[in-house]
């Protein structure tokens, strides 16, 4: 298998979709980062799979970033103050003083 040949195509396929200048892109679909390589803060997916569908909406309050962590397996990494759990939908019960 030809792995150059392979990375060549990917690198197409992400190119196709976005406009690149000096060095930095300007990311389309819900992609982030110099060269498009990862989904933007609020979604999860594989940037690189180069179709529009590629970065899908994070299920988190806030639009909060989440991380996928296997096949279909996402959860949140920014819940709000209070809760947590994999879509911050646990309340945080604990006693809390201030002095």
């Amino acid at each position: 298998m030809n792995y150059f040949y392979i990375y060549l195509q990917l690198i197409h396929s992400l190119f196709k979709s976005t406009s690149c200048f000096a060095g930095r892109c300007i990311c389309q679909h819900n992609t982030a980062g110099d060269n498009c390589e990862k989904c933007a803060k609020g979604f999860y997916g594989n940037a690189l799979q180069g179709t529009a569908y590629d970065c899908k909406v994070c299920p988190c309050p806030n639009q909060g970033a989440c991380m996928q962590i296997k096949d279909d397996v996402v959860i949140c990494l920014e819940c709000p103050k209070g809760y947590s759990g994999e879509f911050c939908l646990e309340i945080i019960t604990q006693n809390i003083f201030y002095c």
